[in-house]
């Protein structure tokens, strides 16, 4: 029997301004993890990685610092800043 999912929480841990409560999601979830690129010209994203959520967490920590205020995880229905998931 498989060890039941560990819910992860995709925003800070305050309520919105409607006081409902952040969405949650799962260590296995696809998620999309890229960099936003504040570059001259626009910048743009760059996707890291496309996978469960455990292993794109294990990527964007082995980044350098200042590639980590960059990055975001999207799911199909959420997108976080990953220093905001971390520091939540």
């Amino acid at each position: 029997m498989s060890a039941p999912a560990r819910r992860i929480p995709l925003a800070c841990p305050r309520r919105g301004a409607d006081n409902r409560p952040m969405r949650t999601t799962y260590g296995s979830a696809t998620v999309r993890l890229y960099h936003l690129s504040d570059a001259d010209g626009g910048g743009g994203a760059t996707t890291l990685f496309y996978g469960p959520l455990s292993e794109a967490l294990r990527i964007a920590e082995r980044q350098p610092q200042d590639m980590q205020d960059g990055l975001f995880l999207a799911t199909d229905n959420d997108v976080v800043a990953y220093l905001d998931l971390i520091e939540g």
